[in-house]
């Protein structure tokens, strides 16, 4: 009788939503290249930069047991940004998105918050919060699942880097050189990296895949000319 107990408990508690709390602490201000200008932005802890916008988003990866959730972002506080004027549109309410993430068999989920909205007339940020992972049942409706027509790879001069690990690397003149790329021919503001989530697909074949390669963010370090100086690199994580 107790093995039974013991078990049912275990069955229940795998489906309790976990919750992390979070802060986001201004850091300087950051000098970023976007659509070949360059712009001064505000830096935060967790930023990083996405190319369709400006200001920074926080990014944050978080390992989980399941494979199927939700994620809610929630009690949220924020601070007023006195004299805001910042170099992107800014929404009402706070915007999010998720995915699931793999490495080494471990399921990672992978989190994008933009921490500005408007309201009450001012422009707000958010400076604490909770991320809530509310795990889901497996007995789920099956989508249908739409691919894509053509592969990125279709147009433009392509590279292939590995990387053995997540973190950020770098791309500078003296690299591409060394795999035989002649940096007087590349403009650096015309580099776009792709990649793909690393680990093991998801065995149902329900289950969302990314089908072709995602543009990764980057960030360029260096002068808005065309050429690749000794002292530019471009930034990237991976």
């Amino acid at each position: 009788m107790r093995f039974y107990i013991f078990f049912l408990f275990l069955c229940i508690n795998s489906l309790y939503p976990q919750e992390y709390s979070r802060s986001i602490d201004f850091l300087e201000v950051k000098r970023i290249l976007h659509n070949k200008n360059y712009v001064d932005v505000q830096n935060f802890s967790n930023s990083v930069y996405k190319e369709d916008n400006p200001c920074m988003v926080y990014f944050e990866r978080i390992e989980t047991k399941h494979s199927n959730f939700e994620v809610q972002i929630i009690d949220k506080e924020y601070s007023l940004i006195e004299n805001a004027d910042l170099p992107c549109s800014i929404p009402k309410e706070t915007q999010y998105e998720y995915n699931l993430s793999q490495l080494d068999k471990n399921n990672f989920v992978s989190i994008e918050i933009f921490p500005y909205t408007k309201k009450s007339g001012g422009v707000y940020f958010l400076k604490s919060f909770k991320i809530k992972i509310i795990p889901k049942n497996q007995s789920i409706i099956k989508t249908k699942v739409n691919f894509q027509n053509s592969s990125v790879l279709a147009n433009g001069e392509w590279y292939k880097i590995g990387v053995q690990q997540d973190g950020f690397y770098e791309i500078n003149k003296s690299f591409l050189e060394s795999i035989g790329i002649d940096p007087e021919l590349i403009d650096p503001r015309d580099i776009k990296i792709f990649g793909k989530p690393a680990g093991m697909l998801p065995e149902e074949n329900y289950k969302y895949r990314v089908d072709d390669l995602e543009q990764l963010a980057i960030q360029f370090i260096g002068n808005q000319d065309s050429y690749f100086d000794d002292n530019e690199k471009v930034l990237f994580y991976g």
